[in-house]
C-alpha cells in the first residue's frame, strides 16, 4: 500500500468550485485532505469525513478522510462564495485509520504554537500553518518536514507531515512568521493505527421467532481486546443493512416456505470483522384468512342497505376485507366490519358477499347474505312549484312532497346544478344576472336518499331598466354607471380608482393562537375604497333634476349595498357602504359631474354565482370527501360550511393544508335536517340552528367546537374537504355542505 502525497493545489482563478486530480489510490488505504479556504466550504464532498477545523484565524483550515475504493480521481470543494485562496494537500497513507488528537493556535507575532496530549500507538502526524504573511521563512519543529507552499491573494499556506511523537503532552513550535495585524493559525493533527485484532464470532445464533415474512434472531455476544462496536447481518451472503448494536435483530420481507442463510459477524470500532457464523431458515407458508362470521344487516332502506361482521382471523396479519354485490366487487380491502351499499333499487333482493384478506393477499372464502330492500316509492314531484323573478332574485315555494318513508329535505337546482338546500317549502335564489333566462328546480329527499323527479320552471330574471354604453359597467342599487337609464340619461364614467386595484396589506398587532379561531397569518388586506368619478347627460332640465334624486337614493349613509362591475368576460361583486357623501356639481342645465365613494370592508371581489358541494360519509366510523375546485387569485377564499347529523365527534380536515377543524368530545348531531352547525370561514363565526319550535333564532356555538384553526380557510385551485365522525345509532346519513364564490384580490 503507498503513502505518497497524492496531490497538491493551489487556487489561481476565482471560483466558487475548486477540484483537485489525482492518480487512483490503493483500494483500502486513508485518503486525508488537509485544506485552507478564505470562504469556508459549503458543503463536506460527498464521501468524505470533515474530523477537524478549528474555530480560529481570519481564514479557514480543515482535515478531511475517507477510505479508498480505489476508484477515486478527484474530489471537489464548494465555497460560499467565489476566491482564488484555496490550497490543499491529498495524502494518502496506509498508516492513518482514525483520528487521535488535533490541537490548534493562533498569533499575530513571529511565532505560533499548539499543545496536544499523544496517546499511546502510531501513525502520522499532519499540520498545516494559514494565513501567513509574505516574507515569512518558517522554521518546522523537529519531527515535522514541510511538503508543500502555497500562496494567494490574502494569504500564505504551509503544509508539513511527520514521524508520531512519543506519548505525552507536546507543544510544537513554528518560527520565522512575519507579524501582522492579521492572526496566523497552526493546525496540527495525529492520525494513528486503529486495532488489528478481529472479534471472536457471534456463539449460538438461533431464530427467537418467525412468521411467513420475518425472522427474528439472536446470538450471544462476541469478545474483542478493544470491544465490540456491534454486530453485522447477512441474508443468502450478502449484508442485510448497517451493523446492529444488540444482540437480536429482525429481517423482514422474506418469502413464504423459502429457505434462506442468515449469518453474523462481530466488528470492533477499527472495522476488524470476525468470522460468519450462518444458519438456514425457512419461513412458514402463509395460511388464508378464516371467513368473516356473523354477516349481517343492521340497516334495510328503500335505497340503500348496511351490513356489518365479525372479525376474522387469520395467522400473521389482516389486512382488511372484500366487500361484494351480486357478485361485483365494491372494495377489496376494506379496513371495517361495517360496510354501506347506496344507490340500490326498491324492493329488490341482491347477494351480499364478504371475504377477509391478508397482507399477502390471500382471500378467505366469502360469508354470504342475501337482503331484499324496501318497496318504498320515491318521494312525489313537489308541486306546484311557483317562482317569482324580482331585480336579480328568484324566489321559490311550492307543495309538500309526499313519501312512504320521511322527506328529510329539498335541492333546489339552477340549470341542472345544486345550488342549495331546505326542510321548508321556499327558497330564494339571489346573485342572478337580469335578462338572463334559468332553468329552475325544486326535487325532494327521503331519508333512504331517494330523489323525486324535480319540479320544474323556466324563468327570465327582468332586464335591467338600463342599457349598456361602455364597459365595464358599475352598478348599485336601480343604479348604474356607463349606461343610458330608461329615463334616457347617460352616465359616463371617467375615473374608476380601487376596484381593480388591491387594497394595501396591515399586519396584525399579535398572533392568534390557531385553536381560538382567531385570525393569523402574516397579514390581512384592509377595506377596499372604491371612488367612480363620472358626467351625467340629461334630455331635459327635469330629468337632470330627477337623476340627481335617483343618484342620492341609490344607497343610503347607513345602508349596506352590492356593487357589481359587469365586464366583457365576467362578472364580480362586493358588499359596500358610502365612504363619504355623494358629490354633485352642475355643468350646466342637462349635465352634471358626480362622485361616488364606497367602502367594501370584505376587499375580495367574488363571482355573482356561488359554488354548492356536498360530502356523505356513506357508514360511520368513516369519511366522505368532496373537492371543490375554485378560482381567482385571493389567497383565502371563505365560504360556509354546514354538518347535518346523524353523527357524533364530527371532524373536518382540509386534505391540502392538513387543518382540520373538530368538534369537542361528545356533540352530537341528530338524524334531523333543522339541527345543523353552521360555521363562517369568513366572520369566524358558528351557529347552532335548531327546530323553530326550540328557538327561532340560530345560536352562537362556538363553545361545540375543539379546535378552528385561525388559517382553515379556501384556496384558489383544487380543495378537498374530508367529513368524519362516529355513528350515532339512529338512520340515516350525516352531510357536509359547502357554500362559496370564487374571489379575487
Amino acid at each position: 500500500m503507498a503513502n505518497r502525497i497524492a496531490a497538491t493545489y493551489a487556487g489561481t482563478s476565482s471560483t466558487r468550485t475548486h477540484t483537485i486530480t489525482f492518480t487512483p489510490p490503493t483500494p483500502g488505504a486513508r485518503l486525508i485532505a488537509v485544506v485552507t479556504t478564505y470562504w469556508h466550504v459549503e458543503n463536506d464532498p460527498p464521501g468524505w469525513e470533515m474530523v477537524y477545523s478549528p474555530e480560529v484565524g481570519w481564514n479557514y483550515v480543515y482535515f478531511y478522510i475517507r477510505v479508498a475504493t480505489g476508484s477515486e480521481t478527484s474530489v471537489s470543494f464548494t465555497l460560499y462564495q467565489s476566491h482564488p485562496s484555496f490550497h490543499a494537500v491529498i495524502y494518502e497513507r496506509d498508516d492513518c485509520q482514525e483520528l487521535k488528537f488535533a490541537t490548534a493556535g493562533e498569533t499575530t507575532g513571529s511565532q505560533v504554537q499548539a499543545t496536544a496530549t499523544v496517546p499511546q500507538g502510531g501513525g502520522r502526524v499532519f499540520a498545516v500553518v494559514n494565513n501567513a504573511v509574505s516574507g515569512s521563512n518558517l522554521v518546522w519543529p523537529a519531527g515535522l518536514v514541510e511538503d508543500f507552499t502555497a500562496s494567494g491573494t490574502y494569504c500564505y499556506s504551509y503544509f508539513a507531515s511527520g514521524e508520531w511523537p512519543a506519548p505525552g503532552q507536546r507543544t510544537w513550535t513554528v518560527t520565522g512568521l512575519k507579524s501582522s495585524s492579521n492572526e496566523s493559525v497552526l493546525a496540527v493533527v495525529g492520525f494513528g493505527t486503529a486495532d488489528a485484532t478481529p472479534p471472536t464470532a457471534p456463539a449460538n445464533l438461533r431464530v427467537v421467532t418467525a412468521t411467513p415474512y420475518a425472522v427474528t434472531l439472536a446470538w450471544d455476544a462476541a469478545t474483542d481486546d478493544v470491544g465490540v462496536a456491534g454486530y453485522g447481518v447477512y441474508l443468502d451472503g450478502v449484508k442485510h443493512g448497517p451493523d446492529v448494536t444488540g444482540t437480536t435483530t429482525t429481517i423482514t420481507g422474506l418469502s413464504p416456505g423459502r429457505s434462506y442463510r442468515v449469518g453474523v459477524d462481530a466488528v470492533d470500532s477499527a472495522g476488524n470483522r470476525s468470522p460468519v457464523v450462518e444458519i438456514t431458515v425457512t419461513p412458514d407458508v402463509d395460511q388464508p384468512p378464516a371467513p368473516p362470521g356473523n354477516l349481517r344487516a343492521v340497516h334495510v332502506g328503500g335505497t340503500t342497505v348496511t351490513v356489518a361482521w365479525d372479525e376474522a382471523v387469520d395467522d400473521y396479519a389482516l389486512a382488511g376485507y372484500g366487500v361484494y354485490l351480486n357478485g361485483v366487487a365494491r372494495e377489496l380491502a376494506h379496513p371495517h366490519l361495517e360496510y354501506t351499499f347506496a344507490g340500490l333499487a326498491r324492493g329488490v333482493t341482491y347477494l351480499v358477499e364478504v371475504d377477509a384478506v391478508d397482507s399477502a393477499g390471500n382471500r378467505s372464502e366469502r360469508a354470504a347474505l342475501e337482503v331484499t330492500t324496501v318497496a318504498s316509492t320515491l318521494p312525489s314531484t313537489p308541486d306546484p312549484l311557483s317562482a317569482t323573478p324580482e331585480g336579480d332574485t328568484i324566489s321559490l315555494a311550492w307543495g309538500a312532497s309526499v313519501d312512504d318513508t320521511r322527506v328529510v329535505r329539498y335541492e333546489i337546482l339552477l340549470d341542472g346544478q345544486v345550488v342549495g338546500t331546505t326542510t321548508e317549502l321556499a327558497y330564494v335564489i339571489d346573485s342572478l344576472v337580469p335578462g338572463v333566462t334559468y332553468v329552475v328546480q325544486v326535487r325532494a329527499v327521503d331519508e333512504d336518499d331517494g330523489r323525486s323527479e324535480p319540479a320544474t320552471a323556466v324563468v327570465t330574471v327582468p332586464p335591467p331598466p338600463w342599457t349598456a354604453v361602455a364597459s365595464p359597467t358599475y352598478q348599485v342599487g336601480e343604479w348604474a354607471g356607463n349606461t343610458v337609464d330608461e329615463h334616457g340619461v347617460t352616465w359616463v364614467v371617467e375615473r374608476e380608482a380601487g376596484w381593480s386595484s388591491t387594497p394595501p396589506v396591515t399586519v396584525p398587532g399579535e398572533e392568534a393562537a390557531a385553536d381560538d379561531g382567531g385570525f393569523s397569518g402574516p397579514g390581512r388586506f384592509q377595506p377596499r375604497t372604491i371612488t367612480l368619478e363620472g358626467v351625467a347627460v340629461a334630455p331635459t332640465r327635469s330629468a337632470m333634476v330627477h337623476a340627481q334624486e335617483r343618484l342620492l337614493a341609490a344607497l343610503s349613509p347607513r345602508q349596506a349595498g352590492l356593487l357589481r362591475v359587469v365586464e366583457a368576460h365576467t362578472t364580480r361583486q362586493a358588499q359596500v357602504r358610502l365612504g363619504d357623501a355623494i358629490e354633485i356639481t352642475d355643468i350646466n342645465g342637462l349635465a352634471f359631474r358626480w362622485v361616488l365613494t364606497l367602502v367594501a370592508e370584505d376587499p375580495r371581489r367574488y363571482a355573482v354565482q356561488p359554488v354548492y358541494a356536498e360530502a356523505s360519509p356513506p357508514v360511520l366510523p368513516g369519511a366522505g370527501e368532496v373537492v371543490v375546485d375554485l378560482e381567482g387569485d385571493y389567497p383565502a377564499i371563505p365560504g360556509v360550511l354546514t354538518v347535518y347529523g346523524p353523527i357524533r365527534n364530527f371532524t373536518i380536515t382540509h386534505v391540502e393544508s392538513g387543518l382540520v377543524i373538530a368538534a369537542r368530545d361528545g356533540v352530537v348531531l341528530p338524524a334531523d335536517d333543522r339541527y345543523r352547525v353552521e360555521i363562517d370561514l369568513r366572520t369566524r363565526l358558528v351557529w347552532a340552528h335548531v327546530p323553530p319550535e326550540v328557538d327561532p333564532e340560530p345560536r352562537p356555538a362556538r363553545s361545540l367546537l375543539a379546535r378552528f384553526p385561525s388559517r382553515f380557510a379556501l384556496q384558489p385551485g383544487r380543495n378537498t374537504l374530508r367529513l368524519e365522525g362516529e355513528a350515532t345509532g339512529d338512520e340515516g346519513r350525516p352531510r357536509l355542505t359547502v357554500h362559496a364564490r370564487n374571489a379575487w384580490c
